[in-house]
């Protein structure tokens, strides 16, 4: 399988590529970005919306627990923007 890079964002001297990685393992966290790279622990910045959360709403004295599911498994697609330097990559989202 071959994964490319989706383009560049440039902003005033600054760029960050986008960049799709396919999940090895979900604990911990790896990302595949291509044959030779696999991205692992703090070079990953997770966002919460990648994780399963509970959480608790009160409507007019009730209170409701709700339950968000994430779908990050393994083998899921995920889009990351990688800094300049590459040494940090930004999970945006899991593309379905």
């Amino acid at each position: 399988m071959s994964i490319k890079y989706a383009g560049t964002a440039h902003d005033g001297g600054v760029t960050a590529d986008i960049i799709c990685g396919v999940v090895t393992s979900t604990s911990p966290l790896s990302v595949k970005i291509d044959n030779n790279v696999t991205l692992t622990g703090s070079a990953l910045i997770t966002p919460a919306s990648i994780y399963s959360r509970t959480f608790n709403v009160n409507i007019g004295g009730t209170s409701y627990t709700g339950t968000v599911s994430s779908e990050l498994a393994k083998g899921s697609y995920v889009m990351m923007v990688r800094a300049e330097g590459g040494q940090c990559y930004a999970i945006i989202d899991i593309i379905k």
